[in-house]
């Protein structure tokens, strides 16, 4: 599991889809009076901001965690810990809570979240806060937490209001109990006071060393991708960042010190050269994974996508093709009806967390949508006469017809023409489409034949006007701005070039394209390509 999870929410870090919450957060005058600043932060700066979220907290001494609901996945707030501090093992710690969020007891449930972070896997030591002395509410929460006030900074910040004063919280993670030798004990065993104080003086020693082990750069040379199974056991995932380690036996004597778990959640981890053994053991052990940029062009169906996807990620094809498949998913995710699905995803480059599930992975690509239709995009479309799924269905049939990306928008301004004039598509891929629902079967068909003409269904445009339900593969972006780019001119007619292939001609009048037609079928024949 990439993030932790407590009750009603979760912890996550920040993504590039948390940018327009993060602007509306940041740039709130309401949270400058708890944030030192007069002036709100440029997109741009709070873009960059979230493209280096991923970054170590050792090295960046600062850590942003988003709380998200787990039952709808929107982001209802923050937990920052800040300007901390490795030689004292003690960091800040802030929290913001969305309005519509407030009074569900999830601030308390996000701090004691951080809390098992912070202790357990960043090895800190205490965090503290500074709450407004006027603010009862959250006194109350950070008391519930466990906070104890420490003290009080007389009028430390300035307001609308004036100067007002300000409450020190402190929380302590739970001492570790030692055991003191006395005297007495010394003199039961015969130890001198020399022999006493060259013990003390070796146990300082190894005590500094012990010390030092957790904060001594102990990573690669180079940044390292490194892949832990899920559910691996500890020793398994030591055994995959051991040849990374410039020092494995540091990292083997720091993690002896610990209480390392059976299992790890496992992940994606790219492993800096800079980080300490604290750091390197933290991350494997609690899971805190770096996200893994994947990608996908077209594909002609589902069971496709899922192949593309389990050969990059954790999750295997058959685990994604589930996914793809069940009603629930897509009833959870705007009830797209079955016929449009295809047109759901957009093919681009997008970043996940490597462990994630199947589920989580689909969700973010279905992103893609959105950030590909835009309002300009959406007006396109409408210039066109095309709803979004249309497009994407005339496209998937463009990308069909040619490869060629030059000649993409010819052939969208083809098809746009039959439609206005109310002529059938009669597209020979729709038909490939439609034919091999009707009969399945592997081999690939090189030549329509007059009796696939026959095949039945809403897909083949010989037989129905207009276009598809829906798309007959997922289009490429370059297919989709050709329709929505389309080039004006008055053809009807496309066959393929003999002369040129991979190229098309293209006629006005039904006479042309006859003899377009029959120099293509005298090419097939010389070649003896027959089906």
């Amino acid at each position: 599991m990439a993030y932790p999870v407590n009750g009603s929410i979760r912890l996550r870090l920040p993504e590039p889809r948390d940018l327009a919450q993060t602007v509306e957060w940041e740039n709130s005058p309401e949270n400058w009076s708890v944030s030192n600043r007069t002036t709100p932060y440029s997109e741009d700066f709070l873009r960059r901001y979230l493209e280096e979220a991923g970054k170590d907290f050792w090295q960046a001494l600062q850590i942003r965690f988003i709380i998200e609901c787990v039952e709808t996945g929107a982001a209802v707030g923050a937990v920052d810990v800040f300007d901390a501090q490795p030689i004292h093992q003690r960091a800040g710690i802030g929290i913001l809570l969305s309005e519509s969020a407030r009074g569900k007891g999830w601030a308390l449930m996000a701090l004691e979240a951080v809390h098992e972070w912070a202790f357990h896997h960043a090895l800190l030591r205490q965090v503290h806060a500074e709450i407004h002395a006027n603010n009862a509410a959250s006194i109350a929460l950070f008391e519930r937490a466990g906070y104890r006030a420490s003290g009080q900074l007389k009028q430390w910040h300035r307001t609308l209001k004036g100067f007002e004063d300000v409450v020190v919280f402190q929380y302590f993670a739970p001492p570790v109990r030692t055991q003191i030798v006395n005297r007495d004990a010394m003199n039961l065993f015969g130890i001198s006071k020399k022999t006493a104080i060259l013990f003390g003086g070796g146990l300082l020693l190894a005590a500094a060393f012990v010390g030092a082990v957790p904060f001594f750069p102990n990573g690669p040379q180079e940044p390292t991708s490194v892949r832990i199974p899920r559910g691996a056991p500890w020793e398994e995932a030591v055994d995959s960042i051991r040849p990374t380690l410039r020092f494995p036996v540091l990292f083997r004597l720091w993690s002896s010190l610990k209480n390392p778990p059976d299992s790890v959640p496992g992940g994606h981890y790219v492993l800096e050269s800079s980080e300490g053994s604290r750091s390197l053991y933290g991350r494997i052990a609690g899971g805190w994974e770096d996200p893994v940029r994947i990608s996908f062009n077209s594909v002609d169906n589902f069971g496709v996508l899922a192949s593309k996807l389990g050969v990059q990620l954790d999750a295997d094809s058959a685990s994604f093709d589930a996914v793809l498949q069940s009603d629930s998913f897509w009833v959870a995710n705007g009830n797209i009806p079955r016929a449009e699905r295809l047109a759901a995803f957009v093919p681009n480059s997008f970043e996940v967390y490597w462990s994630a599930e199947p589920e989580q992975v689909l969700v973010k690509l279905l992103e893609g949508y959105e950030a590909f239709w835009t309002s300009e995009r959406k007006t396109q479309a409408q210039a066109q006469g095309l709803t979004p799924v249309q497009v994407a269905t005339l496209a998937s049939i463009v990308q069909k017809e040619t490869a060629k990306g030059e000649e993409m928008p010819r052939v969208a301004g083809l098809y746009l023409n039959r439609l206005r004039q109310g002529i059938k598509l009669q597209s020979d891929p729709t038909v490939i489409y439609a034919y091999r629902a009707w009969r399945p079967q592997t081999k690939p068909v090189r030549r329509v034949l007059n009796y696939m003409l026959r095949a039945p269904g809403p897909y083949n445009t010989y037989q129905v006007m207009g276009l598809p339900p829906g798309p007959i593969a997922v289009p490429e972006i370059q297919a989709l701005q050709a329709v929505l780019q389309a080039e004006k001119h008055r053809y009807l007619y496309m066959c393929a070039d003999p002369d040129r292939p991979g190229f098309h001609r293209f006629a006005v009048t039904d006479v042309a394209h006859e003899k377009n037609r029959l120099d293509y079928i005298a090419w097939l024949n010389r070649r003896k390509i027959y089906r």
